[in-house]
């Protein structure tokens, strides 16, 4: 990895950070968008029922928990990069069950080759979080995060 990668990274996970321990109400696109590290487009064209109930573009702001519920639905946060950036500060942020596992998988070559080639995920991830995201997709789908609200952390870090 390269010092401007490592030096990259370090600001994500700063950002990261942030998002999770000091959390505002809501976020603007802009926000949003170097969050993610994508195009304030893609942000609009993800939350764009949301913004479509505001006509006035300065006002278009999206709340914590969709900002939260999105980036773990569409993987714009990984939750190991999450982990990462949260350190000690895991517990008081997410439940301990988020916590990443280093699993080491086998996959038959065919199988490699059609998630290196399904045009439905950017071409630049790696095929080990392309493997990623399509787990998480399969655990996602029937479930709607909750915020970890004050109450349920603080009891969570008494027990």
């Amino acid at each position: 990895m390269t010092k401007r990668a490592e030096a990259g990274d370090l600001d994500h996970h700063a950002a990261i950070r942030h998002f999770f321990l000091h959390r505002q109400q809501s976020y603007s696109i802009a926000e949003i968008a170097a969050l993610w590290r994508v195009a304030p487009e893609d942000v609009r064209d993800i939350h764009h029922d949301e913004l479509s109930r505001s006509s006035n573009e300065a006002a278009q702001r999206i709340s914590w928990v969709d900002v939260l519920d999105t980036s773990v639905s569409f993987s714009m946060l990984r939750p190991v990069d999450i982990e990462r950036a949260l350190g000690p500060d895991f517990a008081l942020a997410r439940p301990d069950a988020w916590r990443t596992a280093e699993v080491t998988i086998h996959l038959p070559r065919f199988i490699t080759v059609a998630l290196l080639s399904d045009a439905a995920i950017p071409p630049d991830l790696s095929l080990e979080v392309r493997v990623e995201q399509l787990i998480l997709e399969s655990f996602m789908s029937g479930l709607r995060l909750a915020a970890c609200d004050e109450d349920r952390c603080n009891r969570q870090r008494r027990v």
